[in-house]
């Protein structure tokens, strides 16, 4: 469970849902979950839960304090994985784009092999065809010269 997860799990579980009466702040995320990160950094994983799914939590700084409020989405998304299965969604096709970049990069060096291969047998493979094409003028004379004689 990453670090998203973990702040809506708190929220949900220390949420009272008949009373709506407990009002967290940063301060009290902070103490029970990160004790090792400033407030900044906590400030910062609320936004960004708010950045990406603004339909499961609000939250909002004001001089009066920290509102913040989760929404009845919040739950579902948790139960469906939230931010730890997109994150692992993100990676696995990162590593799906990584494994396609290099078997593209390993066909483009082939590739590249190849045409120098066909660079270098390129001037024998035109005198080939040119000795070709004079011994089949040689060969196309002689049978007129026998048609035409007999």
């Amino acid at each position: 469970m990453n670090d998203l997860d973990r702040i809506l799990d708190f929220l949900i579980k220390h949420f009272n849902k008949e009373r709506n009466v407990w009002m967290p702040n940063v301060k009290s995320i902070q103490a029970d979950l990160f004790p090792y990160y400033n407030t900044d950094q906590v400030i910062s994983l609320l936004n960004q839960i708010q950045k990406n799914r603004p339909d499961i939590l609000k939250y909002k700084r004001t001089n009066a304090g920290d509102l913040i409020q989760i929404t009845g989405l919040t739950e579902s998304f948790l139960n469906q994985g939230g931010f730890t299965k997109i994150e692992e969604n993100q990676n696995f096709e990162l590593e799906k784009k990584s494994e396609r970049e290099s078997i593209e990069f390993k066909k483009a060096k082939i590739d590249l092999k190849l045409a120098e291969k066909m660079l270098e047998e390129f001037p024998k493979t035109k005198w080939f065809a040119r000795v070709g094409f004079i011994i089949g003028i040689v060969l196309m004379l002689k049978e007129l010269y026998i048609l035409i004689w007999k």
